[in-house]
């Protein structure tokens, strides 16, 4: 029985060694299901990435609990890899710092972000801008920028890893790497994406939305999708007749 228990354990893992980014990303969807239902039941319905006074902890924690939910499914294919040229022994530490090089470069992107709000806080620039308009602007230049030649080789690049080395403290630092390479070419592909929704208002069900176009359109390759650019499209524009309303009813 027992041994019936590990061996089928052990075939899931080889058959699914990605699993553990799965899981945790399914974590991170569940915190945003029970968030949303109390914050409805606290009558506000939506879902907002920052709070009225968030410290840079909090600020970098609700990113990265974002990315997990949203980015971390990405990393898939590369976990798929890592997996099937790393020695048994060293599977579970590959994995692991090719996800600490993939959340590095997230967590750069919100710093930088973060240092950039605080200039312009410093500098006391205007930034009030209404949200409705932000949104739709930000939504059309997603869109726009999807179908740039950058983004389309960006999208191509996920999941083309180099081979790491796989003995020693040079094996470890190739699959740190393999992190910060798929990191990059997911940051060049779905920054912007991340960017839209980070800076603006957001449902758990608009993030939801995107994140399963964003993985139909990699399981899609190389076929190229439109999905994700009219998505976005229907955004800018929902985003914009919402501003238009709201504009008649204050007259």
């Amino acid at each position: 029985m027992l041994t019936n228990i590990i061996k089928k354990t052990s075939d899931f893992n080889t058959r699914y060694p990605h699993w553990p980014l799965i899981a945790i990303a399914l974590l991170a969807w569940a915190y945003y299901a029970i968030e949303a239902t109390l914050l409805s039941n606290s009558s506000h319905a939506q879902h907002h990435t920052h709070h009225s006074s968030p410290t840079l902890i909090t600020s970098l924690t609700s990113w990265m609990l974002m990315v997990c939910a949203m980015m971390l499914p990405m990393l898939s294919k590369t976990a798929r890899f890592i997996h099937s040229v790393t020695p048994q022994y060293r599977q579970n530490r590959a994995l692991l710092l090719c996800v600490i090089g993939y959340s590095f470069i997230w967590a750069s992107l919100l710093l930088t972000v973060e240092g950039i709000s605080l200039i312009t806080k410093l500098l006391s620039i205007d930034t009030n801008i209404n949200k409705s308009v932000l949104a739709s602007f930000a939504f059309l230049i997603v869109g726009i920028i999807n179908q740039t030649s950058y983004r389309k080789n960006a999208v191509f690049a996920c999941g083309s890893a180099r081979t790491p080395r796989i003995n020693g403290w040079k094996a470890d630092l190739d699959t740190f790497k393999v992190g910060l390479q798929e990191g990059s070419n997911c940051f060049r592909s779905c920054a912007h994406i991340m960017l839209a929704m980070l800076t603006t208002s957001h449902s758990i069900w608009q993030m939801a939305i995107i994140t399963l176009v964003l993985i139909y359109e990699r399981a899609q390759l190389p076929r190229k999708t439109n999905y994700l650019t009219i998505l976005c499209y229907l955004f800018s524009t929902a985003y914009l007749v919402l501003y238009v309303s709201q504009r008649l009813q204050a007259i």
